[in-house]
């Protein structure tokens, strides 16, 4: 059943990963709604899929709509993250849900980059600094 807030042609969200050294990199494609919850959870296992990294990226520049169930998901997985000791960053992601992210407080849990090129750049930094 479709609701005022929910888009009525939802597209399948896709999850891909990609580890790198010390980061694991997540590209989500699609809608990042409460139906499709169920399949992020099924793909993306925070705790074990980031054993030995230190970050993770989370890449939405092809997430076309995401409603407040979504919000809810990458606050919870922005918060685990300061608790299992990996920091969280979000890239891609377009000037309505910055300022979304800004609003809801999911700011002060990740740093928005405009893409993982530049996650890497700081990344490397934060390497070289320790």
């Amino acid at each position: 059943m479709e609701t005022a807030s929910t888009p009525p042609n939802v597209q399948e969200l896709k999850v891909t990963t990609v580890r790198h050294e010390q980061a694991l990199s997540v590209t989500l494609e699609g809608d990042l709604v409460h139906s499709s919850l169920g399949r992020l959870k099924d793909e993306l296992d925070v705790e074990n899929d980031l054993q030995g990294c230190k970050y993770l990226i989370l890449n939405l520049h092809t997430v076309n709509y995401l409603d407040s169930a979504g919000m809810a998901v990458l606050i919870r997985i922005a918060r685990q993250g300061r608790k299992n000791g990996y920091r969280m960053f979000v890239c891609g992601v377009s000037i309505h849900y910055q300022k979304l992210f800004r609003l809801v407080g999911l700011t002060e849990h990740v740093m928005i980059y405009p893409d993982e090129y530049a996650v890497m750049q700081r990344l490397a930094v934060l390497e070289g600094e320790q």
